[in-house]
Parts: C-alpha cells; sequence; structure tokens
C-alpha cells in the first residue's frame, strides 16, 4: 500500500491485496504487510490513535494486531464487570452475616 495524499492509503501494488475485516464493535480492521508497516509504522500509529485496528501480515497471515490502548475509565468499566460476573451467584451460608465475618477478622 502506498500512502496518499491525505495522509490515508491508496490501493495496493499489483499482487499485494488489502483485506478489510470487521471486528467485534462493527469497526473496519485494516490488514497491512510486514514491510509497508515497517515503513508507514507513524501514519499506521495515527489511524490507531484515531480508534482504528490493524492487522499486520507476515507472508499473507496475520502476525500482529494494533489497537488503541484503552482509556483509564474504560479499565476501571471491565475491572467491575469482571468483579460482578465473579461475583454472581456466590452466597454467604445459611445463617452467616457480613458483620460475623467482619468482626472474626477483627480477631485476628
Amino acid at each position: 500500500m502506498n500512502q496518499g495524499e491525505a495522509g490515508g492509503f491508496s490501493e495496493p501494488r499489483p499482487g499485494q491485496p488489502i483485506i478489510e475485516l470487521v471486528n467485534q464493535s462493527n469497526t473496519a480492521v485494516r490488514t497491512v504487510p510486514l514491510y509497508e508497516a515497517k515503513t508507514r509504522l507513524s501514519a499506521l500509529l495515527d489511524a490507531v490513535a484515531a480508534g482504528e485496528e490493524i492487522t499486520i501480515t507476515r507472508n499473507g497471515h496475520p502476525a500482529a494486531l494494533l489497537v488503541p490502548v484503552p482509556s483509564r475509565a474504560e479499565k476501571v468499566a471491565a475491572a467491575v464487570a469482571r468483579i460482578r460476573s465473579i461475583r454472581k451467584g456466590v452466597r454467604l451460608p445459611e445463617g452467616v452475616t457480613v458483620r460475623d465475618l467482619i468482626d472474626e477478622g477483627r480477631r485476628y
């Protein structure tokens, strides 16, 4: 792929296909050969910072995935969701209260 005037990428050279896939969040995932990724890394990082996901291929096979770094709020939301899913279905034994557990922990 060659970088166009607007910083995007133009049509591939003959024999070098561009593949656009769709990820789980229904956004396009651009596929870039390794050599092109090495020569256009800065432009690829700008695209990733704008929210795009880019797959780097080696010999036509996926080798790496460039994805945006999740924000702190996204990390916190994911952690809370994991805690809630772990907690789901967990119950205290019959006759045991949270206060009993707190008091037991204070004895030690």
